[in-house]
Protein backbone atom coordinates (compact mmCIF):
# COMPACT_ATOMS: atom_id res chain seq x y z
CA UNK A 1 0.00 0.00 0.00
CA UNK A 2 2.08 3.09 1.23
CA UNK A 3 4.93 0.70 2.17
CA UNK A 4 7.21 2.42 -0.01
CA UNK A 5 6.95 5.47 0.99
CA UNK A 6 9.02 4.20 4.37
CA UNK A 7 12.21 4.81 2.32
CA UNK A 8 11.45 8.75 2.67
CA UNK A 9 12.08 10.99 5.33
CA UNK A 10 8.67 12.71 7.18
CA UNK A 11 8.84 15.62 4.90
CA UNK A 12 6.69 16.84 2.13
CA UNK A 13 8.76 16.90 -1.20
CA UNK A 14 10.42 19.89 -2.48
CA UNK A 15 7.69 22.96 -2.01
CA UNK A 16 6.09 23.83 -4.95
CA UNK A 17 4.07 26.48 -3.11
CA UNK A 18 5.31 27.99 0.01
CA UNK A 19 3.46 30.43 1.97
CA UNK A 20 3.91 31.92 5.29
CA UNK A 21 1.14 33.16 7.78
CA UNK A 22 1.56 36.04 10.86
CA UNK A 23 0.53 39.00 12.47
CA UNK A 24 2.90 40.93 9.76
CA UNK A 25 5.38 40.82 6.96
CA UNK A 26 3.43 37.72 5.75
CA UNK A 27 1.56 36.27 2.72
CA UNK A 28 -1.37 36.02 4.41
CA UNK A 29 -1.89 38.29 7.63
CA UNK A 30 -4.10 37.77 10.67
CA UNK A 31 -5.45 39.99 13.04
CA UNK A 32 -6.71 37.65 15.86
CA UNK A 33 -9.81 37.19 15.12
CA UNK A 34 -11.17 34.68 12.62
CA UNK A 35 -7.49 33.32 11.93
CA UNK A 36 -8.80 30.40 9.84
CA UNK A 37 -10.36 32.31 6.98
CA UNK A 38 -6.61 33.36 5.80
CA UNK A 39 -5.18 29.94 6.72
CA UNK A 40 -7.91 28.31 4.51
CA UNK A 41 -7.12 30.92 2.09
CA UNK A 42 -3.57 29.70 2.11
CA UNK A 43 -4.22 26.04 2.06
CA UNK A 44 -6.15 26.23 -0.59
CA UNK A 45 -3.47 27.80 -2.63
CA UNK A 46 -0.62 25.92 -1.36
CA UNK A 47 -3.14 22.53 -2.78
CA UNK A 48 -3.61 24.21 -5.68
CA UNK A 49 0.30 24.60 -6.45
CA UNK A 50 0.32 21.16 -6.01
CA UNK A 51 1.37 20.98 -2.49
CA UNK A 52 4.39 22.60 -0.50
CA UNK A 53 4.59 24.25 3.16
CA UNK A 54 2.33 26.00 5.04
CA UNK A 55 4.61 28.48 7.18
CA UNK A 56 3.18 29.64 10.61
CA UNK A 57 5.44 32.38 12.51
CA UNK A 58 4.88 32.85 16.10
CA UNK A 59 1.56 33.65 17.32
CA UNK A 60 -2.28 32.52 19.01
CA UNK A 61 -4.47 31.78 15.83
CA UNK A 62 -7.95 31.73 16.47
CA UNK A 63 -10.27 29.79 14.47
CA UNK A 64 -14.04 30.25 14.64
CA UNK A 65 -14.53 27.70 11.86
CA UNK A 66 -12.97 24.08 10.65
CA UNK A 67 -9.62 24.50 8.58
CA UNK A 68 -10.53 21.90 5.50
CA UNK A 69 -7.35 20.23 3.71
CA UNK A 70 -8.07 19.23 0.53
CA UNK A 71 -7.89 15.91 -1.11
CA UNK A 72 -3.79 15.06 -2.16
CA UNK A 73 -3.41 18.21 -1.27
CA UNK A 74 0.48 17.31 0.16
CA UNK A 75 0.88 19.93 2.55
CA UNK A 76 3.69 20.27 5.55
CA UNK A 77 2.51 22.43 7.85
CA UNK A 78 5.57 24.32 9.90
CA UNK A 79 5.37 26.34 13.25
CA UNK A 80 8.31 28.82 13.66
CA UNK A 81 10.77 27.26 16.49
CA UNK A 82 10.97 28.94 19.40
CA UNK A 83 14.84 29.26 21.37
CA UNK A 84 15.32 27.54 24.66
CA UNK A 85 14.19 29.87 27.17
CA UNK A 86 12.06 32.37 25.34
CA UNK A 87 8.50 31.91 25.30
CA UNK A 88 5.93 31.91 22.26
CA UNK A 89 5.59 29.54 19.90
CA UNK A 90 2.77 28.93 17.57
CA UNK A 91 -1.00 27.55 18.46
CA UNK A 92 -3.79 27.21 16.13
CA UNK A 93 -6.86 27.86 18.74
CA UNK A 94 -10.29 27.17 18.27
CA UNK A 95 -12.31 30.90 19.37
CA UNK A 96 -16.16 28.88 18.92
CA UNK A 97 -17.42 25.61 19.79
CA UNK A 98 -17.46 23.18 16.40
CA UNK A 99 -16.52 19.92 15.71
CA UNK A 100 -13.63 19.70 14.02
CA UNK A 101 -10.19 22.06 14.60
CA UNK A 102 -8.78 19.98 11.66
CA UNK A 103 -9.93 17.69 9.19
CA UNK A 104 -8.54 15.80 6.18
CA UNK A 105 -10.17 13.29 4.12
CA UNK A 106 -10.19 11.26 1.59
CA UNK A 107 -13.36 10.07 -0.88
CA UNK A 108 -16.10 8.36 0.48
CA UNK A 109 -15.76 4.08 -0.54
CA UNK A 110 -12.36 3.73 -1.93
CA UNK A 111 -11.70 1.12 -3.66
CA UNK A 112 -8.45 1.83 -4.81
CA UNK A 113 -5.36 3.47 -2.52
CA UNK A 114 -6.17 6.53 -5.24
CA UNK A 115 -9.30 7.44 -3.29
CA UNK A 116 -7.46 8.05 0.39
CA UNK A 117 -5.98 11.54 0.80
CA UNK A 118 -2.16 11.68 1.33
CA UNK A 119 1.09 12.89 2.44
CA UNK A 120 0.05 15.95 5.15
CA UNK A 121 2.23 16.91 7.77
CA UNK A 122 2.68 19.07 11.49
CA UNK A 123 6.06 20.21 12.67
CA UNK A 124 6.27 22.49 15.73
CA UNK A 125 2.70 23.51 16.42
CA UNK A 126 0.35 23.42 19.19
CA UNK A 127 -3.45 22.54 18.38
CA UNK A 128 -5.89 23.57 20.53
CA UNK A 129 -9.36 23.12 20.91
CA UNK A 130 -9.55 25.16 23.82
CA UNK A 131 -12.24 22.88 25.10
CA UNK A 132 -14.37 23.83 22.19
CA UNK A 133 -14.21 21.33 19.92
CA UNK A 134 -15.06 17.04 19.38
CA UNK A 135 -11.58 16.11 17.43
CA UNK A 136 -8.81 18.46 17.21
CA UNK A 137 -7.97 16.33 14.43
CA UNK A 138 -9.83 14.29 12.37
CA UNK A 139 -8.53 11.99 9.46
CA UNK A 140 -11.06 10.42 7.42
CA UNK A 141 -9.54 7.85 4.99
CA UNK A 142 -6.13 9.05 4.95
CA UNK A 143 -2.65 7.56 4.52
CA UNK A 144 0.58 8.74 5.38
CA UNK A 145 0.21 11.89 8.09
CA UNK A 146 2.25 13.07 10.28
CA UNK A 147 3.45 14.56 13.70
CA UNK A 148 6.54 15.83 14.88
CA UNK A 149 7.06 18.19 18.26
CA UNK A 150 3.36 19.38 17.85
CA UNK A 151 0.87 19.41 21.25
CA UNK A 152 -2.16 18.05 20.10
CA UNK A 153 -4.76 19.54 23.32
CA UNK A 154 -7.62 20.74 23.89
CA UNK A 155 -10.47 18.52 22.54
CA UNK A 156 -12.70 15.74 23.76
CA UNK A 157 -10.72 13.16 21.06
CA UNK A 158 -7.27 14.34 20.55
CA UNK A 159 -6.56 12.36 16.39
CA UNK A 160 -9.50 10.48 15.29
CA UNK A 161 -9.44 8.64 12.53
CA UNK A 162 -12.13 6.76 10.85
CA UNK A 163 -12.41 4.37 8.00
CA UNK A 164 -15.76 6.27 5.76
CA UNK A 165 -16.62 2.83 3.94
CA UNK A 166 -19.79 0.89 3.56
CA UNK A 167 -17.66 -2.05 3.02
CA UNK A 168 -14.11 -3.35 5.11
CA UNK A 169 -11.00 -2.00 4.12
CA UNK A 170 -9.08 -4.13 1.73
CA UNK A 171 -5.13 -4.41 0.90
CA UNK A 172 -5.46 -2.43 -1.61
CA UNK A 173 -8.06 0.73 0.43
CA UNK A 174 -6.65 0.29 3.82
CA UNK A 175 -5.34 3.97 5.07
CA UNK A 176 -2.20 4.22 7.74
CA UNK A 177 1.28 5.11 7.81
CA UNK A 178 0.53 7.13 10.35
CA UNK A 179 3.67 8.64 12.32
CA UNK A 180 3.45 10.64 15.72
CA UNK A 181 6.80 10.93 17.46
CA UNK A 182 8.00 13.94 19.90
CA UNK A 183 4.28 15.07 21.08
CA UNK A 184 1.88 15.69 23.60
CA UNK A 185 -1.35 14.51 23.25
CA UNK A 186 -4.27 14.94 25.53
CA UNK A 187 -8.21 14.02 25.71
CA UNK A 188 -10.97 15.82 27.72
CA UNK A 189 -13.45 13.72 29.67
CA UNK A 190 -14.55 10.69 28.42
CA UNK A 191 -12.06 11.00 25.10
CA UNK A 192 -9.99 9.54 23.59
CA UNK A 193 -6.11 10.65 22.75
CA UNK A 194 -5.35 8.72 19.43
CA UNK A 195 -8.19 6.43 18.06
CA UNK A 196 -6.77 4.08 15.28
CA UNK A 197 -10.12 2.55 13.35
CA UNK A 198 -8.59 0.55 10.55
CA UNK A 199 -5.12 1.89 10.23
CA UNK A 200 -2.47 -0.21 9.21
CA UNK A 201 1.87 0.29 9.78
CA UNK A 202 1.76 3.09 12.17
CA UNK A 203 4.52 4.29 14.41
CA UNK A 204 3.39 6.24 17.83
CA UNK A 205 7.03 7.01 19.65
CA UNK A 206 8.23 9.12 22.41
CA UNK A 207 4.70 10.67 23.16
CA UNK A 208 3.48 12.24 26.41
CA UNK A 209 -0.07 11.36 26.64
CA UNK A 210 -1.71 13.38 29.50
CA UNK A 211 -4.36 15.96 30.11
CA UNK A 212 -6.68 17.60 32.52
CA UNK A 213 -8.29 14.60 33.99
CA UNK A 214 -11.37 11.88 32.95
CA UNK A 215 -10.11 10.89 29.64
CA UNK A 216 -11.32 7.46 28.93
CA UNK A 217 -8.61 6.14 26.55
CA UNK A 218 -5.16 7.27 25.54
CA UNK A 219 -5.02 4.65 22.67
CA UNK A 220 -7.69 3.22 20.78
CA UNK A 221 -6.64 0.30 18.14
CA UNK A 222 -10.31 -1.13 16.19
CA UNK A 223 -9.73 -3.68 13.63
CA UNK A 224 -5.72 -2.51 12.96
CA UNK A 225 -2.95 -4.07 12.96
CA UNK A 226 0.97 -3.40 12.43
CA UNK A 227 0.87 -0.91 15.27
CA UNK A 228 4.16 0.36 16.72
CA UNK A 229 4.16 1.79 19.86
CA UNK A 230 7.32 2.89 21.84
CA UNK A 231 8.83 5.00 24.82
CA UNK A 232 5.85 6.48 25.57
CA UNK A 233 4.21 7.75 28.89
CA UNK A 234 0.92 7.26 30.19
CA UNK A 235 -0.54 9.23 32.28
CA UNK A 236 -3.49 8.73 34.60
CA UNK A 237 -6.77 7.76 32.34
CA UNK A 238 -9.26 4.60 32.65
CA UNK A 239 -7.75 2.86 30.41
CA UNK A 240 -4.59 3.55 28.38
CA UNK A 241 -5.31 1.49 25.85
CA UNK A 242 -8.07 -0.36 24.65
CA UNK A 243 -8.45 -3.06 21.86
CA UNK A 244 -11.67 -3.81 19.66
CA UNK A 245 -12.09 -5.51 16.38
CA UNK A 246 -15.34 -6.41 14.49
CA UNK A 247 -16.91 -9.41 13.62
CA UNK A 248 -15.48 -9.04 10.06
CA UNK A 249 -12.27 -7.41 10.61
CA UNK A 250 -9.68 -8.43 12.77
CA UNK A 251 -6.94 -6.91 15.50
CA UNK A 252 -3.29 -7.77 15.02
CA UNK A 253 0.10 -7.25 15.19
CA UNK A 254 0.30 -4.94 17.84
CA UNK A 255 4.11 -3.86 19.78
CA UNK A 256 4.07 -1.80 22.68
CA UNK A 257 7.95 -1.39 23.93
CA UNK A 258 9.37 0.54 26.32
CA UNK A 259 6.60 2.53 27.71
CA UNK A 260 5.60 3.88 31.38
CA UNK A 261 2.53 3.42 32.65
CA UNK A 262 1.20 5.91 35.21
CA UNK A 263 -2.75 5.03 34.84
CA UNK A 264 -3.62 5.82 38.79
CA UNK A 265 -4.84 3.56 40.84
CA UNK A 266 -8.26 1.57 40.41
CA UNK A 267 -7.42 2.31 36.37
CA UNK A 268 -6.34 -0.40 33.33
CA UNK A 269 -3.02 0.09 31.89
CA UNK A 270 -5.18 -1.90 28.79
CA UNK A 271 -8.38 -3.69 28.07
CA UNK A 272 -9.17 -6.69 25.38
CA UNK A 273 -12.17 -6.54 24.17
CA UNK A 274 -11.64 -8.29 20.59
CA UNK A 275 -13.14 -11.18 20.10
CA UNK A 276 -12.74 -11.87 16.30
CA UNK A 277 -10.80 -15.37 15.70
CA UNK A 278 -8.10 -13.80 14.06
CA UNK A 279 -7.81 -11.29 16.65
CA UNK A 280 -3.90 -12.14 17.81
CA UNK A 281 -0.28 -11.22 18.03
CA UNK A 282 -0.04 -8.13 20.71
CA UNK A 283 2.98 -7.70 22.42
CA UNK A 284 3.34 -5.84 25.34
CA UNK A 285 7.12 -5.96 26.59
CA UNK A 286 9.81 -3.56 28.47
CA UNK A 287 7.53 -1.90 30.09
CA UNK A 288 6.84 -0.24 33.79
CA UNK A 289 3.50 0.24 36.06
CA UNK A 290 4.21 2.67 38.54
CA UNK A 291 0.90 2.17 40.18
CA UNK A 292 0.35 -1.69 41.33
CA UNK A 293 -2.77 -0.80 41.80
CA UNK A 294 -4.14 -0.94 38.20
CA UNK A 295 -4.47 -3.90 36.47
CA UNK A 296 -4.90 -5.35 32.52
CA UNK A 297 -6.66 -8.25 30.40
CA UNK A 298 -5.40 -10.64 29.38
CA UNK A 299 -4.88 -10.66 26.30
CA UNK A 300 -6.60 -12.46 23.52
CA UNK A 301 -5.49 -15.19 21.01
CA UNK A 302 -3.52 -17.16 23.33
CA UNK A 303 -0.36 -14.22 23.35
CA UNK A 304 -0.24 -12.57 27.03
CA UNK A 305 3.12 -11.67 27.32
CA UNK A 306 2.72 -8.67 30.47
CA UNK A 307 4.20 -11.02 32.70
CA UNK A 308 7.91 -10.34 31.31
CA UNK A 309 7.65 -6.88 31.11
CA UNK A 310 9.19 -5.14 34.02
CA UNK A 311 6.84 -4.30 36.34
CA UNK A 312 3.56 -6.36 35.36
Amino acid sequence: MFALLLIAQLWVPAAVGAVTIGFANADYIVDGSNDHVQIQQAVNAVAAAGGGEVFFYNGIYSCGAEIVVPKDARIKFVGEKVAKGTTGGVILRAGISYTNLISIAGSGNPVTNAGLTHDIHFEHLTLNGNGKVTNVVKLTNADYIGFSFCRIVGGVNGIATAWDSTSDTTDATIPGGLFINNCILSAGAGGIALDLQHQTQCWISNVWFSGPGGAAVWINIKSSNKIHIANCEFNTVQQAFRFQDTATKGCHDITVVGCIFAVGTGNKCWTDQRTNTSSRRVLIASCINSHSASSYDPLAGGIDTPQASIGF
